[in-house]
């Protein structure tokens, strides 16, 4: 922002771990900073799973409500929204030494809906997400091992590292989860929708042969 004299104000963000997640709104005049929320994506070290908890936020689409959806990976416990209320109280706990994380922040900053994905002995994330017409998302990443989706929803990975696509209804909920890859490290990094239309794009590297036919699915495609 800019103070009255024309300098620039900073605006200070204290990390609670080791690496964490922000979520930043500019306004569309100058593009000053309007908004940033460091407390509704932060996360505390939880004993007995690591003591450098690391969160980030790797993709973030808009979707036409004003809301947002926004994916990346942590360590540790992650705390999504804070409230004394247990039953409001948003907090996801890894399984992994990174899991994937989903989230959807409405327009007032609030987190409502929070997702993980992730296998207990790798390293997973989610880059790329799109938001859908329907009020949901599709994500994309890569996972390790056996990556848990949802409860009894599993994809074994083919190789070191697959390529996931993931898409979950707007409570949440996930409708399907496919991977592809080879014995190498594979990865999804960006998703986009075709406008008008249910057909995803998916964009990634690839370093070995690499199975596009998703031969792993959990859901319904």
């Amino acid at each position: 922002e800019e103070a009255s004299g024309g300098e620039a104000e900073e605006t200070a963000v204290a990390a609670d771990g080791a690496q964490d997640a922000f979520l930043a709104r500019y306004e569309p005049v100058n593009y000053r900073l309007v908004e940033v929320r460091p407390e509704g994506l932060a996360f505390a070290s939880v004993p007995g799973l690591r003591d450098d908890p690391r969160q980030a936020g790797l993709s973030i689409a808009a979707a036409a409500d004003g809301s947002a959806w926004v994916t990346g990976s942590f360590s540790g416990e992650m705390v999504l929204r804070d409230d004394p209320d247990p039953g409001r109280r948003i907090v996801l706990t890894a399984v992994g030494d990174l899991d994937v994380f989903l989230a959807h922040v409405l327009p007032d900053g609030t987190v409502d809906v929070a997702r993980q994905a992730g296998d207990p002995t790798g390293d997973d994330a989610g880059l790329g997400v799109a938001a859908l017409p329907d009020g949901g998302a599709v994500v994309t990443g890569h996972c390790k091992g056996q990556a848990v989706f949802a409860p009894g929803e599993t994809l074994p990975a083919a190789g070191g590292t697959d390529m996931f696509l993931a898409r979950y209804r707007a409570d949440g909920s996930l409708v399907f989860a496919i991977r592809g890859g080879g014995q190498g490290v594979d990865e999804g990094a960006s998703v986009a929708l075709i406008p008008g239309d249910d057909e995803i794009l998916v964009t990634g590297s690839v370093d070995s042969d690499f199975a596009l036919d998703f031969p792993g699915t959990v859901g319904t495609v």
